[in-house]
């Protein structure tokens, strides 16, 4: 009986809080939202929903997998009830409608005020840089984004989405080739020498005498690349801070 009491009572001690995975997930599972769905709302709606059902299972979590694992998992379903209205384009799709507005983007921006602009030049790239993540599938985008935004091992990964370890490395392969090719021709954030022809080229230009843009530019590897935009971008904000908020109240 003693030696059962131990027992339950290391397993108590290793059990995963409520505390501890908003410490260690809130971040993360935002910017996974933010970049899965391209609507701030229903990507704010998608993680609410994961919150609340990793608060609701946390006490029957047995540790059979990870937590990392356990979290991820919900936040995949949480996510892809979300996901029937987000459409994969094609790369000349986005080539061609980046290049349609080419020329507006100085004066879209004069219609911000001059203390803004900065700010609202991060947002839409940042915007850009969801649209340019939708030219792979649903299902691919997340494999891709659990490798670059979690660095999630393939293995993990494979247990998470429910394929095996071969094919979850193909599809990031396939993915990371697809994007890498689309920004390496198209985003002067990832390629100063690309041919971009977005609207927001002028206006990166204009606000980069502050040099924030060149330090994270210079910086930027391209394996690091989502971490590094985001860095620059500054709104990928944590969806999950109101909701554990409210809770205290």
């Amino acid at each position: 009986m003693k030696d059962t009491t131990l027992r339950e009572a290391a397993v108590a001690s290793d059990r995963p809080t409520a505390d501890g995975i908003y410490r260690e997930f809130a971040m993360p599972v935002s910017r996974l939202c933010r970049r899965m769905i391209r609507n701030y709302a229903t990507a704010e709606d998608a993680a609410q929903e994961a919150w609340i059902e990793i608060v609701k299972a946390l006490p029957s979590f047995e540790g059979r997998s990870k937590t990392s694992t356990w979290v991820w998992t919900i936040a995949r379903r949480a996510i892809f009830r979300h996901l029937k209205r987000e459409k994969t384009y094609s790369s000349r799709f986005l080539r061609e409608f980046f290049a349609m507005n080419e020329n507006d983007g100085l004066d879209d921006m004069d219609l911000v005020p001059v203390e803004d602009r900065a700010s609202w030049v991060r947002a839409q790239c940042s915007d850009c840089m969801t649209a340019i993540l939708h030219c792979v599938p649903n299902d691919d985008r997340f494999i891709y984004l659990l490798r670059r935004l979690a660095d999630l091992p393939y293995a993990e990964i494979a247990e998470t989405v429910g394929e095996n370890e071969a094919a979850v490395r193909k599809s990031f392969s396939r993915s990371s080739r697809k994007i890498g090719n689309f920004l390496s021709g198209e985003c002067m954030l990832f390629n100063p020498r690309g041919s971009c022809r977005c609207k927001m080229r002028d206006p990166i230009r204009h606000v980069d005498e502050t040099g924030d843009y060149l330090r994270v530019r210079d910086l930027t590897r391209r394996i690091m690349f989502l971490d590094s935009a985001d860095s620059w971008y500054g709104n990928m904000g944590d969806l999950w801070a109101k909701f554990r908020a409210s809770e205290g109240a």
